[in-house]
This record gives C-alpha cells, structure tokens and sequence, in this order.
C-alpha cells in the first residue's frame, strides 16, 4: 500500500473479511496492534496504527522489501534449524 500524505510505502495486514463479524477476532487483532507498539526491536516491523474502511480492519506497517519466508521455504525446502534460529 502507499501512504499519499506521506508518500511512504506501507504493507497492509487485514483481517478477513469472514472474520470481522467475530468478535473475538476483532479483539485480538486490535490487541495485536497495542502489543506490537510495546515492541522496538531491529527484528520486529514497525506497526503504525489499526484502520477500518467500510467494515474492513487493517493494521498499516512498516514496509520491508525481501523475500517472504513462504517463497525462502519454497526454494530451498525446509530450513535447517540453525537457519532459523538465526
């Protein structure tokens, strides 16, 4: 996603449309947010903030460019533990 105000881009977690009207659901993603924002580590994505758009709730975060863990594990199978540990 991009955020025109600041011209940034962000990634977007969304919680499913399927689950929105699960409360539980709901609390644990905003929950999500206010654990994360306690976080401030070089490892763990910067989370922004928690939105809802038309019933659709979304957590705005830290963008990193890369190769996700599904497409690492795709190419190269599974990971050695010392690999993961690090």
């Amino acid at each position: 996603a991009k955020d025109l105000d600041l011209d940034e881009e962000l990634a977007l977690k969304v919680l499913p449309p399927s689950a929105v009207h699960d409360e539980t659901a709901v609390k644990r993603f905003m929950n999500e947010v206010r654990i994360a924002r306690r976080i401030s580590h070089r490892n763990v994505v910067r989370t922004h903030d928690i939105g809802e758009q038309g019933g659709t709730y979304f957590i705005p975060m830290e963008y990193v460019d890369g190769t996700s863990l599904k497409e690492l594990i795709r190419v190269r199978g599974r990971l050695p533990v010392a690999v993961t540990l690090s």
